[in-house]
């Protein structure tokens, strides 16, 4: 019953109330109609029964000597009840022996019913027998009409709705009365919470005004807004003291992150000039080292040979760190800006695999490089070969003699993703994300026997970030790895904030 559960307190306390007295009022009428109903027809029954023995008493002699005329005056005295409608006497043979009709208009008489009376629709009929000393002398027929018990029934009928709608009247009234002992302070308490709820004032309180359940309830309502406004009042002063503290601690954050930041720049500043200051002299070392290489400049022993050979091979390593250190601290004083133009990937990839070419023939690794029918990319040529070098010299430097190195390029729903794999000793899956820091490698141990600092791929990670990408690695130890990154055919990141 949704639509009732939906209805007010005070209407479903009428319901509640009206609806079992009046169920209970029409019941009882009912049962008292009925009642008064069967009483009538079993009074009608006795009184026709009554009319049968006085008619059968007076029709003895006629049924005797068989005089029809005799019986007819007898059955004519029944004019003085206006409810029979006919009656007949029968004699012993079952012939109609007389008749009496009220309307004076014949009609043949109704079939005996089974026991000795019968309702009809419209009306009684009543079979007695005539016995003279025992014998049956003939049967008298009585049928009567039941005007007089329907409009009984119409006159109780109308006297039930007139007491039914009284009733209804009287106790809508009482209920109406009644109902506001229960609903007023219902409502009351209703209405003090709308108001606590559209204008949160817990200092309203609901008055209490009897010590029922109902009572109880609006004290403990009252107890419940009490609480409230004392928590309300307790809230409001941590918040006070908690925005207090917010802005004294952001004060003092904001103060260690500009003093973060100032030494962040200063650091990368240094880095970036004493990269540069290192790179001049060295540029002029390894430079003269070649010179001195050189057979037509002047005979070398071979000893002296070997010597030049590794101060020039010293110098261009030392030469790569500090130019990856250098590009590093540029990219964190947000001064390494990008140079884009269009380029044909493909060739830019052939051109990585020659750069590293000498250093994989020394130990005997096949390069391989599959890229084909890839779109023109928007990008910094010199940074992506840079990303591109330095993931191949990792995966030939990783790798032991005759294993393979290789490049994939594919055209992606976002742009183009090449994979560098190399079938190298592999990383461990919680190495990662690790390897991608500043001066990590997979394992510390492997510096004793692969040279590096471990700025290569956090390099490479900064520049595939600054062209709109990402770069991950799927690795197992001893099946090789396989570096991902992805670039999008135009870039759709901002370039790196100055610091």
């Amino acid at each position: 019953m949704p639509a009732f559960r939906d209805l007010s307190i005070r209407v479903k306390l009428l319901v509640i109330i009206l609806a079992p007295s009046i169920a209970a009022l029409l019941l009882a009428t009912v049962a008292l109609v009925a009642y008064d109903r069967h009483t009538y027809r079993e009074e009608l029954v006795h009184k026709l029964q009554v009319l049968a023995d006085m008619t059968e008493d007076n029709s003895i002699s006629a049924l005797e000597f068989a005089d029809p005329g005799a019986a007819e005056k007898t059955l004519a005295a029944l004019r003085a009840e206006p409810h029979i409608v006919a009656a007949h006497i029968f004699d012993a043979t079952g012939q109609v022996f007389a008749s009496y009709y009220r309307d004076g208009h014949a009609a043949p008489p109704p079939p005996r019913p089974a026991q000795a009376y019968v309702f009809t629709e419209h009306s009684l009929v009543l079979f007695s027998p005539v016995l003279f000393e025992g014998e049956e002398l003939g049967t008298v027929l009585l049928e009567a009409d039941l005007l007089e018990l329907d409009a009984r029934l119409e006159r109780n009928l109308a006297m039930v709705l007139a007491l039914v709608g009284g009733a209804s009247l009287l106790i809508l009234g009482l209920a109406a009365v009644l109902q506001r002992v229960i609903s007023g302070p219902i409502l009351a308490l209703a209405r003090t919470a709308h108001q606590v709820s559209e204008n949160p004032d817990y200092t309203v309180r609901v008055r209490v005004k009897g010590r029922d359940e109902l009572g109880s309830l609006f004290t403990s309502f009252n107890e419940m807004l009490e609480q409230i406004s004392h928590r309300d009042l307790a809230l409001q002063h941590a918040r006070d003291q908690l925005e207090i503290r917010v802005a004294e601690r952001t004060r003092e954050l904001l103060g260690a992150k500009e003093q973060a930041e100032a030494a962040n720049r200063a650091k990368s500043t240094f880095l970036a000039n004493m990269s540069h200051e290192l790179r001049t002299p060295l540029n002029a070392i390894i430079g003269m080292s070649e010179l001195l290489r050189d057979p037509t400049f002047a005979p070398l022993t071979a000893e002296q040979q070997e010597l030049l050979n590794d101060v020039h091979t010293s110098g261009e390593h030392l030469l790569t760190l500090i130019n990856d250190l250098l590009d590093l601290a540029k990219i964190e004083a947000g001064y390494n800006e990008l140079q884009l133009e269009e380029l044909q990937l493909g060739a830019l990839l052939e051109n990585c695999l020659v750069i590293v070419r000498e250093q994989a023939r020394r130990k005997q690794i096949s390069l391989s490089c599959a890229a084909e029918n890839l779109p023109l990319l928007v990008g910094d040529p010199l940074k992506i070969r840079q990303i591109v070098v330095n993931l191949l010299a990792n995966g030939v430097k990783f790798t032991p003699p005759e294993g393979q190195v290789g490049i994939i390029a594919q055209a992606s729903p976002a742009g183009v993703q090449i994979c560098v794999w190399d079938t190298g000793i592999g990383i461990a899956p919680d190495h990662h994300k690790r390897i991608f820091a500043p001066f990590e490698q997979a394992d510390t141990s492997l510096a004793r026997r692969y040279e590096g600092t471990g700025l290569g791929l956090s390099l490479v990670k900064r520049l595939v970030e600054q062209h709109g990408g990402r770069i991950w690695l799927e690795s197992t130890p001893g099946q090789g790895s396989r570096f991902y990154f992805s670039l999008p055919l135009t870039r759709t990141t901002p370039p790196v904030e100055e610091r």
